[in-house]
């Protein structure tokens, strides 16, 4: 697996450390270090060449020691951090690109809220933004009955589980549609009927999802959870905060316009707002465009 990370000092070399362990760190994972010189920004909070070595010097002690069994290299850039952050997952051939969600200087914070949301957007790999947490690898992941659902397994199958680490399948459920019958009893039993036929299948299909992941992870805790829609979004983020999750799953489309508008509902406003980590699946079609 290739991982990149981008560095820029605000997040501190500890949080990302915590994040690679729910990646597999073998002789054949190779991690790039990518600092970038952006001149866009105002001059207090630009990286300058020392600042930028002393940044990969620390990060790559910090893996390396934790890690040695990986191969780890490092570049320094100039220009729009965006887009030379994208550039650099595409000559890396990244599986992933880890990013800092927050600074903790509020004007930074907002300046390095742009990039990651440009990253989350654009990005041909799966997309991990990095916030510190204390909850380890208690993953909750989100599946919607679509074709999105395969690429969000695949992802699950290709993390790392150490002991400890607990996993919650998640779907939220659309409301019914409404039956008219001209008998309002009636009406209400039909609608109670077909939610708890959908619920049904939602569940199956939730559970079939954990005897995968559990045979090749027998010994990680798993469970499912269906929640019934009010506000998509505002759900998966009450649901991460009640189950104390360390990291948000996702899958999403990289369309644009209007299809994009629409596919894209829901995990970006999840990834701006959540107070975890959220890490993005892009669709297997989508990488293969």
């Amino acid at each position: 697996m290739n991982i990149l990370i981008a560095l820029d000092g605000s997040t501190n070399s500890e949080a990302f450390t915590g994040t690679l362990a729910n990646f597999p760190m073998t002789a054949e994972t190779r991690i790039g270090l990518v600092v970038v010189h952006d001149q866009t920004l105002l001059s207090a909070h630009r990286i300058n060449d020392l600042t930028s070595k002393l940044i990969i010097e620390k990060a790559q002690a910090v893996i390396g020691n934790q890690y040695p069994d990986v191969s780890i290299c490092s570049e320094i850039r100039s220009g729009p951090a965006a887009a030379q952050l994208l550039q650099a997952c595409t000559s890396f051939e990244a599986d992933v690109i880890l990013a800092g969600a927050h600074s903790p200087r509020p004007f930074h914070k907002e300046l390095l809220g742009s990039i990651a949301a440009q990253i989350a957007k654009h990005a041909d790999c799966s997309v991990r933004l990095v916030r510190p947490s204390s909850n380890g690898m208690r993953v909750l992941a989100c599946f919607d009955n679509t074709e999105l659902d395969e690429s969000v397994l695949q992802e699950i199958m290709r993390l790392n589980w150490p002991p400890q680490s607990a996993l919650r399948l998640m779907h939220v459920m659309e409301q019914p549609t409404e039956v008219f019958s001209y008998n309002p009893h009636e009406d209400a039993r039909l609608f109670v009927d077909k939610q708890e036929h959908y619920k049904s299948e939602v569940t199956g299909f939730l559970n079939q999802f954990a005897d995968q992941i559990h045979s090749k992870f027998p010994d990680l805790d798993i469970d499912t959870f269906v929640s019934v829609e009010v506000e998509t979004v505002q759900e998966i983020l009450d649901a991460a905060q009640k189950w104390s999750a360390g990291t948000l799953l996702i899958g999403s489309h990289r369309r644009i316009g209007l299809e994009r508008f629409w596919l894209g509902s829901v995990s970006e406003p999840v990834a701006a707002k959540s107070i975890c980590s959220v890490h993005i699946v892009r669709h297997n079609d989508d990488k293969n465009a």
